[in-house]
């Protein structure tokens, strides 16, 4: 059901693309569901591994790889590919992980060791691998991060261990997160579907070359994941890979690259949910056997 209101939300913004003057209100919005999701994010330090870093660590040099293959062919579909395949953890991914009777706390640890290190680097690695400096500063990607990530999560954590009647008060609002996360995708989508027509003169072919290449990130992620973790953990190191933050891809895309690059965390989205939707139900079957 959910996938249909992803491509309800993207179908309006193509319609709708007069809101792409409010896509300044995608970083606040951002910020606002990490809050509600750090918000009941359980995490256990106990469980911190090496397999937590080889994820996060993966996830930068896979985006890297995939920059660096791609780029010879036309720089446009590298980056779109590159900054999907860039994106951490999904906050949503120890829910998966709960529904496929697997790990949620390494699942929810990993979410937030592959945030903090992708954030913490990134301001770092958009100047130096793309090469994008002539407007951005490290300063102003460390300032912007700050409100994205560091504020809520402090805030989250403050809430959640001093103050349990406005814990208790907020919690009620939990599933704002993805009224949130549709809002963020129908402004991504009339940004982009903006850009296309008025601001861009990219042919066809690179749009869908950039569609095609986001399904393939999305395979290889999710395999290169079961890969890491294949002695002990192939699924919750498979969602730690595959399952992307998309909304972070397609904030430092439509905030620091072009509209365009953000059409990849887009499909992304689309083609993450159609494979987790069928690991669910092979997961099923599976444990029905047991």
């Amino acid at each position: 059901m959910r996938s249909v209101f992803l491509i309800l939300a993207i179908v309006l913004g193509i319609i709708f693309n007069q809101a792409a003057s409010l896509a300044f209100l995608i970083q606040w919005l951002l910020a606002a569901m990490l809050f509600f999701s750090f918000l009941n994010l359980k995490i256990s330090a106990k469980q911190l591994s090496l397999q937590h870093l080889k994820v996060a660590l993966g996830t930068l040099l896979f985006g890297t790889l995939v920059y660096y293959v791609l780029k010879p062919f036309n720089e446009s579909v590298a980056m779109s590919a590159s900054i999907i395949a860039l994106a951490p953890t999904a906050i949503a991914a120890p829910v998966m992980a709960n529904l496929l009777k697997t790990n949620v706390a390494w699942v929810a640890l990993s979410t937030l060791v592959t945030n903090m290190v992708v954030a913490a680097l990134l301001p770092f690695y958009i100047p130096l691998v793309y090469g994008i400096d002539n407007h951005v500063s490290t300063i102003t990607l460390l300032q912007s991060l700050l409100i994205i990530f560091i504020a809520p999560f402090s805030l989250a954590l403050l809430v959640q261990n001093y103050s349990k009647s406005l814990f208790s008060f907020l919690n009620r609002f939990k599933n704002a997160g993805f009224a949130l996360f549709m809002s963020n995708i129908f402004l991504a989508s009339a940004k982009s579907s903006h850009f296309i027509q008025y601001e861009t003169n990219e042919s066809i072919t690179v749009i869908v070359l950039i569609s095609f290449f986001s399904a393939l990130v999305c395979v290889l992620s999710f395999g290169v994941g079961k890969f890491l973790g294949r002695n002990d953990k192939p699924i919750e190191t498979s969602l730690a890979f595959g399952q992307k933050n998309t909304l972070f891809s397609v904030w430092i895309a439509l905030t620091y690259i072009n509209p365009l690059v953000s059409l990849a965390p887009m499909s992304y989205v689309l083609f993450q949910n159609s494979y987790l939707s069928f690991l669910l139900y092979k997961r099923k079957k599976q444990l029905a056997k047991l």
